[in-house]
C-alpha cells in the first residue's frame, strides 16, 4: 500500500490519491479525491469524505459524506456532479451530516465514516 500517481512528459511526478483509498467498483477505479474535489466545487458544498461501501454486486460503490454551508438538496448535489465526473464514479450513497468524524489531528477517520455510510438508509439520500 502507498501512493498512486504518475510521470508527466517532463518528468514530473504528480500524486494522485493513496492506494488504500481507491475504490474498486465493479471494472473501475474510482479516486476518491477526484470526488472530493469535485464535491469541493458546489459552492453549499463547506466539507466531503468518500468512501467505498459495500455491493453485493460490484464488491464496492461511492458513498459520499457531505457537511453543508447552505441548502442544497441530494437530487441538486448529484445534476452538479454528473458535469463533472464519469457515472461510475458518482457516489450511490450521499449522506448531509453536521461533521465529518476526525481524530486528534483533524484528520477524516474513513473508517468510522464507513461504518456510517453503511448503516440501511433512513430516506437522506
Amino acid at each position: 500500500m502507498g501512493d498512486v500517481g504518475y510521470l508527466d512528459r517532463d518528468g514530473y511526478l504528480y500524486l494522485v490519491d493513496r492506494e488504500s483509498d481507491v475504490i474498486k467498483s465493479g471494472a473501475h477505479k474510482v479516486s476518491t479525491l477526484q470526488v472530493e474535489a469535485a464535491l469541493y466545487e458546489h459552492p453549499s458544498v463547506a466539507e466531503a469524505a468518500v468512501v467505498g461501501v459495500r455491493h453485493p454486486v460490484l464488491d464496492r460503490v461511492i458513498a459520499a459524506a457531505v457537511v453543508t454551508r447552505s441548502p442544497v438538496t441530494a437530487a441538486d448535489l448529484r445534476m452538479f456532479l454528473m458535469d463533472r465526473l464519469a457515472r461510475h464514479e458518482l457516489p450511490s450513497r450521499l449522506l448531509f451530516v453536521a461533521e465529518l468524524p476526525k481524530n486528534h489531528l483533524g484528520k477524516v477517520m474513513k473508517s468510522r465514516l464507513r461504518d456510517l455510510l453503511e448503516r440501511p438508509a433512513d430516506g437522506s439520500t
